[in-house]
């Protein structure tokens, strides 16, 4: 072998090895970083879970990411419906660990219903800050987890991330921004609604060129993402807990009153996958089209002035089976 070629490839190999001894150590190093996402979410959950645990009877859960934290008033749905109503979500993509963190405010009776986003059916990699998150603020979930999961967890993170959260320690012993982000709490109220989302503060901004199709081309749902739903799904069955799916608010990018080709597609394989795990599919998707000027500042969430019609559209439809 050519010694240059014989030089490169060790150079490498031994790389990769030092990495995968230096990256849990500079992962612990991060720990203790003051993290403002991180921070907020964590009290988000408080709240959230304090309204739950302060019922005695049961409860309505709305699931899903930011798209119900932003389109849904479950103070609303608590005062028309008469139970207790909780908005779990929450503005970022946690994917299985909301599933699992829920399950410590679920008792049996209560009702879950669950518009999830169309983009959170695919396959995708946790955030940074997910994993940072768990350590940081939920380490007895991190110890129950198989130790598969936690070496995802640990090397599920990039190295650059985890040097930016050091270096931020060594100069201020904050993370992210100046800590305003702290405040978006005040803007939750007692059920874990947002309440910040006003048509005055922020607009939705229309692409300049009308994309032809709203979804990527992805497996909807992906396997992991399904194994995990179908996990809940079977969780909720032996717990005596209702599960119901329902559909996130939307406005069509596309600028079309329905779905078509692969966009269509990803709504019958969502429906399908539903039935297939026995669990009952409230409304039709055309029934959460919203439009442009209903958006805060993504094409699934909605402002003040939307809110209240999603909210009427989910009372309507989880109102037989309360």
């Amino acid at each position: 072998m050519n010694p240059f070629k014989k030089y490169c490839i060790s150079f490498v190999i031994l790389s990769a090895l030092c990495l995968m001894v230096i990256h849990p150590v500079l992962f612990y190093a991060s720990l203790g970083v003051e993290d403002a996402p991180g921070r907020t979410i964590d009290n988000w959950f408080r709240i959230k879970e304090a309204h739950a645990n302060s019922a005695s009877g049961r409860k309505l859960f709305v699931l899903s990411c930011s798209t119900a934290l932003y389109a849904a008033d479950t103070s609303m749905m608590e005062r028309e419906l008469g139970i207790t109503s909780v908005n779990f979500a929450t503005t970022i993509s946690l994917r299985k660990y909301m599933f699992d963190r829920i399950r410590t405010s679920l008792r049996s009776g209560d009702i879950v219903l669950m518009p999830l986003e169309y983009h959170l059916y695919k396959d995708r990699p946790l955030e940074d800050e997910i994993y940072v998150y768990i350590l940081e603020y939920d380490p007895e979930y991190f110890g129950r987890l198989p130790f598969s999961e936690k070496i995802n967890c640990v090397y599920g993170v990039k190295t650059s991330f985890l040097l930016k959260r050091i270096i931020a320690r060594s100069i201020r012993n904050e993370y992210g921004d100046d800590g305003s982000s702290f405040l978006i709490s005040k803007h939750l109220n007692v059920n874990g609604d947002l309440t910040s989302n006003t048509y005055e503060t922020m607009r939705y901004r229309e692409p300049t060129v009308t994309p032809q199709q709203c979804f990527t081309n992805d497996d909807v749902p992906g396997k992991e993402m399904g194994r995990s739903i179908s996990e809940f799904v079977e969780y909720c069955r032996k717990s005596n807990i209702k599960l119901y799916a329902t559909w996130p608010p939307l406005y069509p990018v596309t600028g079309k009153k329905d779905f078509y080709g692969h966009d269509a597609e990803v709504a019958r394989n969502i429906k399908a996958f539903w039935e297939a795990n026995g669990v009952a599919v409230l409304g039709d998707y055309r029934d959460a089209f919203f439009e442009a000027e209903d958006c805060y500042n993504e094409a699934s969430h909605l402002n003040d002035r939307a809110k209240p019609r999603y909210t009427r559209h989910l009372i309507d439809l989880i109102k037989p089976y309360i």
